[in-house]
């Protein structure tokens, strides 16, 4: 009898493992030596080579999925089972050590490449992070990722660029299902094609698989325009970057990539490499049929059949669905009520009475656009804290692996191939001491009024909440200078005028934008596609599990049991097929996990499917 499939439950950031030696490493120390003697035992790592809180993250190359391992009798319990299956060799190091101090914490890390070969040969890379511990150097954190595999491909590859003379790009924008050059049955179908989209779209063409990117929007890009004018990145435009390429390298690219930066971008490198994707389309259903997707799409009430290998939902970071909370007496408000997602711009409501509800990133650029458009008032609702981030603090941090001269692919191991709560763990050390030395904003910022987290758990954010922060931009000086006013409280009912709020007062508006964000689990969107039977055998999309890994993304979304795998490999669950996949999150986890999607979708439709390994095995010796 099969058994019921299970979700894999959320786990709050704070419950999963990892934590900061209070180690520091002495002056002299020959680092580059320490770590080639500590890359050299991973031929044949035992547990006394780990520190006793060590932790393991392995992207596809041992394990044939995403899992991180925490302790030293796990690690090399799993370590010593999984080397029989991938019989990993040829451990090189790359002779780049790095000498690491942060408070009380010190290391010395390094990256490596080796071999795997089993079911999936081909080439591997990692870092390994090193403390001292009881007069020796034991391994804190190891990191592996699968490269390529042989007869595969490499995933970081780029297919061939457009030609001079060439078609015009692979955009059809009234196809009816029909594309020159292109069957109704592909082996990839792809349901968005904003970041997330593209980037999986593109990774499998420079891998040889067929794809077809159905976009809902009237062009490329269109995910981007279609929303508030004065939207751009709060990050830098070296973080913005495309796979293959610097995309936004140029002079002619703001620093600040705005809304129409980025669709021209993501327009131009569709042409480039040629990626078909069928604008003013939505998909309305998807059906399994034994060994395939058949998919009902709708380009401009037209209807067509599209039969798929795989399907990849791409539908945005944080989805689609605007949140909007039901408060009372909606129709006795005078005034103009809108979601973030319907705002544009500000400039026609001059010499109005302006609120914003949330204090976020989307909070603040809104409030922002209302003060210079020069509305007569304008409020912020706040309830709880907001976590606000400096950009300088962001900036120092950033920019050290997000620059003209970096190479993207390299800085994106670092930035992301390291188990989560290393990350989280630095980045609550770094604000905490940030926080306590520069007070002076948020002093100010409390003087005004408004609540401040000061010590924002801004990792936990990305990956809990996608979002509920403010990357500061200059809106926290608008409210130091009066020119934002806050307002604190729960709304409990419109009124004609504006908001009654529960402790009785009120806040008069002409009109109130709702910054109260989206719906984050991508699995609530795709139940509308895929029907109740198929959603109730799959995962949620985001948060984390037990082991810190995000749930659902970039790997089969259901467990489907191979008796052939080895023992090792087997699990209870079971879904009716795993040829179903998410993406989601912002252009840099987009980026360097659409890679490992690629090259599972793609040893899949060759015939040799990665089989997960989701044991967590105990030390037997």
């Amino acid at each position: 009898m099969t058994k019921q499939f299970v979700p894999t439950p959320a786990v709050p950031f704070e419950d999963t493992p990892g934590a900061l030696p209070q180690t520091t490493i002495l002056p002299g120390t020959d680092a580059d030596a320490v770590l080639s003697s500590a890359i050299e035992n991973l031929s044949c790592l035992k547990e006394d080579y780990l520190l006793n809180d060590s932790s393991w993250r392995d992207l596809l190359a041992f394990t044939g999925i995403f899992r991180t391992f925490h302790s030293s009798k796990t690690i090399a319990a799993a370590w010593k089972e999984l080397e029989r299956v991938v019989q990993p060799s040829s451990f090189k190091y790359k002779g780049d050590a790095q000498v690491m101090q942060l408070g009380s914490t010190g290391w010395i890390e390094g990256s490596f490449q080796f071999d795997v070969r089993g079911t999936h040969p081909g080439k591997g890379f990692g870092f390994v992070l090193l403390v001292p511990s009881d007069g020796t150097w034991k391994i804190w954190i190891l990191s592996t990722m699968l490269e390529s595999v042989n007869g595969l491909g490499n995933p970081d590859t780029a297919p061939p660029l457009l030609r001079s003379g060439d078609i015009n790009g692979a955009v059809n924008q009234d196809s009816n299902g029909i594309h020159q050059g292109i069957s109704e049955t592909t082996e990839v179908l792809i349901v968005g094609a904003g970041q997330n989209g593209i980037c999986v779209g593109a990774r499998l063409k420079g891998l040889g698989v067929q794809s077809i990117l159905i976009e809902a929007e009237d062009e490329v890009g269109g995910n981007w325009t279609s929303r508030y004018d004065s939207v751009k990145l709060h990050t830098g435009k070296y973080f913005a970057h495309l796979p293959f390429e610097a995309t936004f390298a140029g002079d002619e690219w703001p620093y600040f990539l705005r809304g129409v930066d980025l669709a021209k971008g993501y327009r131009d490198y569709v042409k480039r490499y040629q990626l078909d994707v069928r604008t003013s389309t939505t998909v309305e259903q998807a059906k399994w049929l034994e060994d395939s997707w058949l998919i009902q799409t709708v380009c401009k009430g037209k209807r067509t059949a599209i039969g798929a290998k795989h399907i990849v939902f791409a539908m945005g970071a944080g989805g689609q669905r605007p949140i909007m909370p039901y408060i009372p007496n909606r129709d006795d408000f005078k005034g103009i009520s809108i979601h973030s997602k319907e705002y544009k711009s500000a400039k026609q409501w001059k010499g109005k009475r302006g609120v914003v509800v949330g204090t976020a990133n989307t909070g603040h650029d809104v409030a922002v656009d209302m003060v210079e458009a020069d509305l007569a008032s304008v409020h912020m609702v706040q309830r709880n804290p907001t976590p606000v981030i400096p950009w300088p603090w962001f900036r120092e941090a950033h920019t050290r692996l997000y620059h003209p001269k970096a190479i993207t692919i390299e800085s994106d191991r670092r930035e992301l191939g390291l188990p989560l709560s290393f990350y989280r763990n630095l980045s609550m050390l770094m604000i905490k001491k940030l926080s306590t030395e520069q007070p002076e904003n948020f002093d100010a910022l409390e003087r005004a009024g408004f609540k401040v987290d000061r010590f924002p758990d801004a990792i936990k954010i990305q990956f809990e909440r996608q979002g509920g922060h403010y990357l500061d931009m200059g809106g926290s000086q608008m409210v130091i200078d009066g020119k934002i006013s806050i307002k604190s409280g729960n709304i409990s009912r419109f009124i004609p005028e504006g908001l009654e709020f529960q402790d009785g007062s009120t806040l008069q508006a002409d009109v109130i934008v709702w910054s109260t964000g989206f719906e984050s689990d991508m699995r609530t969107l795709v139940s509308d596609i895929v029907g109740k039977d198929i959603v109730e055998n799959i995962e949620h999309h985001w948060h984390l599990d037990k082991e810190g890994e995000i749930r659902g993304a970039f790997k089969p979304v259901g467990r489907k049991l191979n008796t052939k795998a080895p023992a090792c490999f087997h699990s209870a669950n079971r879904c009716p097929d795993p040829r179903m996949w998410y993406t989601g999150g912002g252009v840099a986890i987009a980026r360097f996990y659409s890679r490992f999607l690629a090259l599972q979708i793609k040893a899949d439709l060759v015939g040799v499917p990665f089989e997960p390994y989701r044991e967590t095995p105990e030390a037997t010796f």
